[in-house]
């Protein structure tokens, strides 16, 4: 890149227009969801299925990941490898998906696991929901009459790992 442009590129931006831009977008989703339907706790295999199903259901759905990556265990794979087994009828969800899977016996199938992490948040994002990282679920609110969960309390996971006291939010 020359000289003049990247002085041009960097004259166009200023930090605090990043910042706005950033908070605005942020805080806009976060109003969002208020009208959540389904709150799924943690971005592993189980979360990321159920978000596609949920959401591609009609339900407006967010996923909680307290970690700031989504995929759960599933990149350590079997033994640390770069694959994991999969078992039928399982197997057709990550088919679905787009995953290639290879065949050991009938029944039984290996995957490449940054693949599947990929694909199973890339179908539950275009399916609809939202994956919401760096923040965990520390409490849920329920009604008594009739029985039902209304909603989840949520926390930063930063604040969680730092020890601070800050009042955790209450969402969806």
């Amino acid at each position: 890149m020359s000289m003049a442009l990247e002085e041009t590129l960097i004259a166009e931006f200023r930090e605090e227009e990043v910042t706005r831009a950033i908070m605005k977008a942020a805080v806009e989703d976060w109003l969002e969801l208020a009208d959540t339907d389904v709150v799924i706790a943690g971005a592993g295999p189980s979360g990321l299925t159920a978000a596609i199903y949920t959401a591609k259901s009609g339900l407006r759905t967010v996923i909680f990941e307290k970690k700031l990556s989504f995929g759960g265990g599933m990149g350590g794979g079997g033994m640390l490898f770069h694959k994991a087994v999969v078992e039928e009828p399982a197997h057709e969800i990550l088919a679905d998906v787009g995953c290639r899977l290879e065949e050991v016996r009938p029944g039984l199938y290996t995957v490449d696991t940054a693949e599947m992490i990929a694909k199973l948040a890339s179908a539950a994002l275009n399916s609809g929901a939202r994956i919401i990282l760096g923040v965990s679920i520390v409490d849920l609110m329920y009604r008594a009459e009739p029985l039902r969960v209304e909603g989840v309390v949520v926390q930063w996971s930063a604040v969680e790992l730092s020890g601070l006291h800050v009042d955790p939010h209450v969402g969806p």
